[in-house]
């Protein structure tokens, strides 16, 4: 199954847009208990038993956007980030377009499930 939503990932970056608007980010593959999505700022995987994160990435393609808002404000392109606490990565992959290609984000997850 790894290829194979890793290929789907792959055609959904190709094929739509990066930076939707709320509330059009949604499923694009379906299997077992794992979603891949499309959202505000691109493709993500997510457990669907996630009632949280995972449903707010569903649903409306994004996760606690202010705080991502706020961080965009502060970083500039070329910028390179820490974020502590990367859980499926829904704000990371906002924080990699406010820094963009020149830009580093690394994360750290201290949660082993």
């Amino acid at each position: 199954m790894g290829r194979r939503l890793a290929i789907l990932a792959a055609v959904a970056r190709t094929t739509h847009s990066r930076n939707l608007a709320p509330g059009e980010g949604h499923n694009v593959f379906v299997e077992g208990e794992v979603a891949v999505t499309r959202g505000r700022y691109g493709v993500s995987v997510t457990d669907l038993g996630d009632r949280v994160v995972g449903t707010h990435l569903r649903e409306i393609g994004e996760w606690e956007q202010p705080i991502v808002d706020i961080a965009a404000e502060l970083l500039r392109p070329g910028d390179t980030v820490w974020e502590c606490g990367g859980h499926v990565g829904a704000h990371t992959l906002g924080l990699a377009a406010a820094v963009g290609a020149e830009g580093l984000v690394h994360v750290w997850e201290p949660q082993r499930s």
